[in-house]
């Protein structure tokens, strides 16, 4: 696969230079049951590539020269490591499951602070804002009456994920540092939706996308009520009429939009490069009726 830019009609010559791509040799370390595994490119959080097991070796071919995070998941067990994939070479690695810590969750109501019952949840390793978690692997245990659930996972940087359940609610995360043989309670909010949706995208003409619980203006709807209160794309939202968003997910934050009613004011805290500054935008009906 190749691409060349800014060829001009009328040209000649176009050289199409297509690289050869690299592989990745691994190996499994302290893992007692077979994992799945699956590699992504670093900066990507979408394109996801299977990775060959057998025995203690993992194994992908067919790689585009660059960094990335490969993943290896049992139920129980979970490794995470950075490689780079040289162009018409293998890259060969280790994949070592680290020691466990013990995480007791409380997933909760954003606003009201009520603990949420059924909403299941998972520890895996987090890599430069890629969790490791994937849907058709990861073993999600469910809250208790009391929000609570407690769980096992891998030692050092982890993404604790919890799925939109029970229904109305927006999936939580949180990305927490464990010490190994040590327990860490984490409080994951989690929006319930108390409108009829329809958030950022709707209701406010704008669109929020960011790693690490970052929430940058994205893109503007020509003429929608955040182009016109003077939000510019680039513009990092970090509280919502006074309530830091930093510990939501975008889903939680478009859920929290599509809980006002249409014709509030919504204060929306953001950072212009080094500047802070509130925006007031008034909530719209979606732009199509």
């Amino acid at each position: 696969e190749a691409s060349v830019a800014d060829v001009r009609g009328g040209a000649d010559e176009v050289v199409v230079r297509i690289e050869a791509p690299g592989a990745l040799r691994g190996t499994l370390i302290g893992f007692a049951h077979r994992p799945d595994a699956w590699v992504r490119p670093l900066g990507n959080t979408i394109d996801v590539v299977p990775v060959r097991v057998d025995g203690e070796s993992v194994a992908v071919d067919g790689l585009r020269a660059g960094r990335y995070a490969v993943f290896a998941r049992s139920r129980d067990e979970a490794a995470a490591a950075e490689v780079e994939v040289v162009a018409g070479a293998t890259t060969r690695f280790e994949l070592r499951r680290p020691p466990d810590a013990h995480f007791v969750l409380r997933v909760v109501d954003f606003i009201s602070g009520t603990p949420l019952a059924g909403v299941a949840c998972s520890v895996a390793p987090s890599i430069t804002g890629l969790e490791g978690s994937n849907p058709g692997v990861a073993a999600a245990t469910p809250t208790d009456a009391d929000g609570r659930v407690e769980l096992d996972g891998p030692s050092g940087t982890v993404l604790v994920g919890c799925l939109a359940r029970p229904r109305g609610n927006s999936e939580g995360a949180a990305r927490v540092v464990a010490a190994a043989a040590t327990t860490l309670e984490v409080e994951i909010p989690v929006v319930t939706q108390r409108g009829t949706g329809n958030g950022l995208g709707a209701r406010l003409g704008l669109d929020v996308s960011g790693a690490g619980f970052q929430h940058p203006v994205v893109e503007l709807r020509p003429g929608g009520a955040a182009e016109r209160a003077g939000l510019r794309v680039g513009d990092l939202v970090v509280a919502i009429d006074g309530r830091d968003v930093t510990t939501l997910t975008d889903l939680g934050v478009d859920q929290l939009v599509g809980s006002t009613e249409v014709g509030a004011t919504l204060a929306l805290a953001v950072r212009r490069g080094g500047t802070a500054r509130t925006v007031d935008v008034i909530v719209e009906g979606p732009w199509w009726r």
